[in-house]
């Protein structure tokens, strides 16, 4: 194997291989950032969410929530939104049926799956959010937990050749 065969591999081992602790780590950050953006009012990429009618704004307002599209719903979808890892990945989801077929409804519209007039908000970020400030912390954290796994000490194991020439 020559030596730039050994960094490819290495290369991939170690990513392919990222420990479940770090990805524990991504996945609580993440759940967090999501909810943290949604309870603010907030779509994924910083934009507000659309406005509430004046009578379901009061309505949450009298029940001591925020008057916007927090994707709350009664407080189920956030007690019951979970994250889990796979191999090397992280999943999200709700163990509540009714909550996933709401929020996968929302989710749907808002890219466009759907066809919708209105309510067309998410609660994850896609591709193109994540070249706004909103999402750049949680990129940046990311980031780092997989530098700090590239950085880590390890050994390559090369064959030197020779090419003799005339």
């Amino acid at each position: 194997m020559t030596i730039g065969e050994a960094i490819k591999k290495d290369l991939e081992d170690t990513i392919l291989s990222v420990p479940k602790q770090v990805l524990t780590d991504i996945g609580n950050e993440y759940k967090e950032h999501i909810w943290e953006v949604s309870e603010d009012g907030l779509q994924p990429d910083g934009s507000g969410r659309e406005k509430l009618n004046t009578k379901y704004a009061q309505r949450k307002d009298n029940n001591s929530r925020n008057p916007y599209r927090d994707f709350i719903w009664t407080g189920s979808a956030r007690k019951s939104f979970y994250f889990e890892e796979g191999e090397n990945k992280i999943g999200f989801g709700y163990d509540n049926g009714k909550v996933y077929n709401y929020m996968e409804l929302h989710q749907l519209k808002a890219e466009g799956e759907i066809k919708a007039k209105t309510k067309k908000h998410r609660l994850y970020p896609i591709e193109k959010d994540s070249k706004t400030s909103k999402q750049k912390d949680i990129i940046e954290f990311v980031e780092n937990k997989i530098l700090n796994i590239l950085d880590k000490p390890r050994t390559l194991k090369a064959e030197a050749t020779v090419t003799r020439i005339g």
